[in-house]
């Protein structure tokens, strides 16, 4: 289980301008219509933001922007954050290797407000709560069976934890101290145990996604308090109000998800004599949510291209961005003020930046 939960972690400076071509499709009404097509955007060209020849980065996790423009990288080998300016300077770290106050081990995912940067520190089994503009930190401890998966951490304190279906549950939702709210989805599949990494690729093999990969969810919370949960071995994308009723379910049905299953079997297939290797199986890798829309990076397989989903509140797909340039993206985040996107590619250790119209990012 260890080793497939890393394969999850592993798989969340100069800049140039340029305009993006674009073809519109008739939006669904109102309920998700993918058939008919969002809006697309094609985007052919990239800038390297962060190059891997600055040896700054080792495994970048998670990445977001402040209010400034300032890019936020959450770096799981360095065991530290990143801050990096809009020009592609850095301007401080934060944390590294320990288990003290500001120290960090496997750290994979955070939320930065104006004075305040919340990291899920899995590897300590805490979130760690750190003033930006003075020496406080304040831990919460993670409830046991946190490094499971993904943790979710929102602006306001609160953060979401997976259950991959135990006890009855994708996932569970907790106050800014540490204490359980409530419980989120019914698994699509029953849980009997944990499969050993034989059993699970042989099931593979023979078409079955296993149950593991089917509960598997990536936990987003949304400025409003709604929370989402991305079941990203099942395809299926649910949206959960603040109380924790379920409020939409949809499933992503987008083109790439039968590639991306295939080279799944391709890898079980490949590996079965290793008696330790788990292929996984994502179909979307990432996401986020602005305004009231949530935007989804998908899986287009190792050699695919980038290409960014955008989904209303109540699954209409409105969106469709690809980016030729960028290859291999586990993360992404934003900047609205200045119509960027960056990207965080884990296998070169490097970020990614491009522009993207501002008509597209307009909530």
């Amino acid at each position: 289980m260890a080793e497939w939960i890393r394969l999850f972690v592993s798989q969340r400076r100069h800049l140039t301008l340029f305009c993006l071509p674009s073809t519109v499709f008739a939006l669904a009404g109102c309920a998700p219509d993918v058939a008919r097509g969002p809006h697309e955007v094609r985007v052919d060209d990239v800038t390297v933001f962060v190059s891997s020849e600055t040896e700054l980065l080792g495994r970048p996790a998670d990445i977001a922007v402040d209010e400034n423009g300032s890019l936020y990288v959450v770096d799981m080998i360095a065991s530290q954050v990143f801050v990096v300016s809009v020009d592609g300077e850095l301007l401080r770290t934060i944390g590294g290797e320990g288990s003290g106050p500001r120290e960090f081990k496997n750290p994979y995912a955070f939320a930065v407000t104006p004075d305040t940067l919340r990291v899920a520190d899995v590897g300590n089994a805490r979130l760690q709560v750190l003033a930006l503009d003075s020496d406080f930190t304040r831990t919460v401890r993670l409830p046991p069976g946190s490094r499971m998966g993904p943790v979710a951490v929102g602006d306001d304190g609160r953060f979401l934890t997976t259950a991959l279906g135990m006890p009855d549950a994708l996932a569970v939702y907790h106050d800014p101290s540490g204490n359980q709210l409530g419980t989120l989805g019914i698994p699509p599949a029953p849980v009997s145990g944990v499969a050993s990494p034989p059993q699970t690729k042989q099931q593979i093999v023979d078409g079955e996604v296993p149950a593991m990969f089917r509960n598997s969810v990536l936990p987003v919370f949304a400025p409003n308090g709604d929370m989402w949960l991305i079941l990203t071995g099942e395809g299926e994308l649910k949206r959960f109000g603040e109380d924790g009723s379920l409020q939409v379910s949809f499933p992503l049905e987008m083109p790439e998800m039968q590639q991306v299953w295939q080279e799944c079997v391709e890898r079980a297939r490949a590996t079965l004599a290793n008696p330790r290797s788990v292929p996984g199986l994502f179909y979307v890798w990432d996401a986020t949510v602005l305004g009231q829309t949530l935007w989804v990076l998908l899986n287009t397989t190792e050699d695919g291209p980038a290409v960014l989903m955008a989904f209303t509140e109540r699954g209409e797909a409105k969106h469709r961005m690809l980016f030729s340039g960028v290859r291999g993206a586990r993360s992404f985040a934003f900047d609205q003020m200045r119509d960027r996107v960056y990207f965080a590619v884990t296998s070169t250790a490097s970020i990614l930046v491009s522009t993207v119209p501002e008509s597209v990012l307009e909530m």
